[in-house]
């Protein structure tokens, strides 16, 4: 993989995982 490749592959990763803990905890807190 290209340097460039790989940052947006572990950028879009970080962002994927940011959302799911949102929802985790937004189902939380609706719960």
């Amino acid at each position: 993989m290209t340097p460039r490749l790989e940052a947006m592959a572990v950028t879009l990763g970080a962002v994927a995982w940011v959302c799911c803990v949102a929802c985790i905890v937004a189902r939380g807190w609706s719960a």
